[in-house]
């Protein structure tokens, strides 16, 4: 069984998307030419919790996109939830 795992590709990171990031749609064409060749296809979308030290509106005097340290060794906010599975074979 072949199977591809799509991380995290949100309409955001695409253009004009809140989060845009350069050539950030060109995986969308790729993932959708080569998904039919594997037998499962699953996404994921990482979650952060509303106050997640990431955002910038928890982080005052920053803005969306400004690049943040976190020291925070211990850090565990991140959680990784399925969108969707497509099986081919069943």
């Amino acid at each position: 069984m072949k199977a591809l795992i799509i991380v995290d590709v949100q309409n955001d990171f695409c253009k004009g998307g809140t989060l845009e990031a350069q050539n950030g749609d060109e995986v969308v064409d790729v993932i959708n030419k080569i998904s039919g060749k594997f037998d499962k296809v699953i996404a994921t979308q990482d979650w952060h919790p509303e106050n997640h030290l990431s955002f910038a509106s928890n982080n005052h005097g920053t803005k969306p996109m400004d690049l943040i340290e976190i020291n925070r060794p211990t850090y565990t906010g991140y959680v990784a939830e399925p969108l969707y599975s497509r099986n081919k074979r069943s």
